[in-house]
């Protein structure tokens, strides 16, 4: 019997041996959002430059905002830091540029150096390798801490008309200064329609150069410097 119990037990180490590993799903954990984002060129971390500017990106109130700053200010990094902070609590909405050039220059190599990409759906992760760079608009999918995903349209509002059709919750406009006209605004405001998973309110925000225009026009000038 005992010779019996030995046989057994020997041919239930090599059928063991030979079992499939568990499939990779079950080995691998959510990547985690980071707890302060990073510039990857320099390897500081964000900070706010001052009161106004921490408000500016952590509220989700009022729902039109306007960052206002001098060349190099970093209010770019800011609406940055806002949309990321957005997307990881499970919102969706659009980041944009006046043009596309505009987008392809300025707002999304300042994007790759803060963006968490492990934090991006794989597929869409080649938009981060050195030498992509945009030819029109395009989504990016990201992993939420709520366990499911959101998305971000980035592109150049050349078209304002273009961004008509897509539910939002949000949307940074860079540099409207650049813009001649409110078109684009009025358009976005249609858009940003969709409350976050805990009834964030949705927020369209501006970071720009100051200038005398159209922005002047509703109060947007009247937006905190960064």
């Amino acid at each position: 019997m005992l010779g019996l119990i030995d046989n057994i037990d020997r041919m239930e180490r090599r059928v063991t041996k030979w079992l499939p590993s568990p499939p990779a799903t079950q080995k691998t954990k959510l990547k985690q959002w980071p707890t302060e984002y990073t510039n990857k060129k320099t390897g500081k971390a964000y900070q706010p430059h001052n009161e106004e500017e921490r408000l500016f990106v952590y509220q989700d109130y009022p729902t039109h905002m306007l960052l206002k700053g001098g060349e190099g200010a970093g209010k770019s990094v800011a609406g940055i830091i806002k949309t990321l902070n957005r997307i990881r609590r499970g919102m969706s909405g659009g980041m944009g540029s006046p043009d596309l050039e505009h987008f392809k220059k300025s707002l999304w190599p300042e994007f790759v150096n803060w963006c968490p990409v492990e934090c991006i759906i794989e597929r869409h992760q080649h938009r981060f390798a050195p030498g992509w760079e945009p030819s029109k608009a395009f989504t990016l999918v990201f992993k939420n801490e709520l366990g499911g995903e959101s998305f971000l349209i980035c592109g150049g509002l050349d078209d304002p008309s273009s961004w008509e059709g897509p539910n939002l919750n949000f949307f940074d406009i860079d540099e409207a200064r650049r813009h001649k006209t409110p078109e684009a605004i009025k358009v976005l405001t249609g858009r940003i329609r969709i409350p976050g998973p805990l009834g964030e309110p949705p927020q369209l925000y501006l970071t720009t150069t100051p200038r005398k225009h159209w922005l002047a026009v509703g109060g947007w000038d009247e937006g905190v410097d960064a």
